[in-house]
């Protein structure tokens, strides 16, 4: 055996042996994501690091994450979720690649769905309505329209502009009297360190197994392993809310291209620093190149 062979299969050992052996969650946490702000702060640590395919929605989703009531969860439950098969999703796979994007063109387009699914999906198998892939998916898509986070901003006069920032109050409020009947939510920010400026970027509600809102409790976190600076909380004011136009142009205004790649600067990226530093990295040692591929797509959040 090669030397990158045991290294990848010592890798692979120790990921799936994290894999959580109990399934058992009280609830979930649904996250959406606001794609013009995580390309707005990125800083293209590698290169066509962040880009917004053409018809993405506003707001996409970024995962439903079964949690416990002690702020962890379970991960990679594969015992009783099985394998990922893209070809399930073949008949949701354009409403995916609309609500649920992969915003980083190095990988391809399913890849972050094969990663919600084997570390998170593969633990809601419990439930009837998230048993399988499809079902996963789909209840995921479900939420997406019935919590939609534009619509309920939009109707509190919360809309993107390069004229005024926001205070968090004001956003808490839109979404917890539109969609959650006042439970609370988590909202949080990617900060520019050049410009020191806070963007509005991340949403989360937190429902129970029958998938209504409940309150967000102010255990269970989360944020992308990396060490720089990225999903964390809001201010209570000053928080930017900018439109694609606005440095970062949305693929379905530009004619004639099928995506927008876009080279930005700034600190604090919300691609996922583990991912962006193993990339990196294979570029000087290109034998391990496949290793830290690898690697990163188990570790990104």
């Amino acid at each position: 055996m090669s030397l990158i062979s045991s290294i990848i299969l010592f890798a692979t050992t120790v990921v799936e042996a994290s894999a959580d052996k109990d399934d058992h969650f009280d609830y979930f946490i649904f996250a959406q994501v606001y794609p013009t702000a995580i390309c707005q702060v990125d800083n293209d640590f590698t290169p066509d690091s962040c880009e917004i395919p053409n018809g993405t929605t506003h707001w996409t989703i970024h995962g439903l994450w079964p949690t416990r009531q002690d702020g962890s969860y379970p991960q990679f439950c594969r015992r009783r979720g099985g394998k990922f098969h893209p070809s399930e999703l073949s008949p949701i796979e354009d409403i995916l690649t609309s609500e649920w994007p992969n915003l980083f063109p190095h990988k391809s387009r399913s890849s972050l769905w094969k990663h919600e699914w084997d570390k998170h999906g593969t633990c809601a198998a419990s439930l009837p309505a998230t048993q399988g892939e499809k079902n996963f998916f789909s209840k995921s898509l479900e939420l997406h329209r019935k919590y939609s986070v534009a619509d309920a901003l939009q109707q509190s006069g919360i809309v993107p502009t390069n004229e005024n920032t926001y205070q968090l109050k004001h956003i808490d409020k839109a979404v917890e009297s539109a969609l959650t009947n006042g439970r609370t939510i988590k909202v949080h920010c990617l900060k520019d360190a050049k410009t020191g400026e806070y963007f509005l970027a991340d949403i989360r509600i937190c429902i129970d197994k029958d998938f209504r809102p409940i309150d967000c409790r102010g255990k269970g976190n989360r944020y992308p392993r990396t060490a720089k600076p990225t999903y964390q909380p809001c201010p209570s004011e000053g928080i930017r809310y900018i439109p694609a136009a606005s440095g970062v142009i949305a693929a379905k205004e530009l004619s004639g291209l099928d995506s927008r790649r876009v080279p930005t600067s700034g600190a604090g990226g919300a691609k996922w620093g583990v991912y962006g530093a193993l990339s990196s990295l294979a570029h000087l040692l290109k034998p391990l190149k496949f290793l830290s591929i690898y690697l990163a797509s188990r570790l990104v959040f």
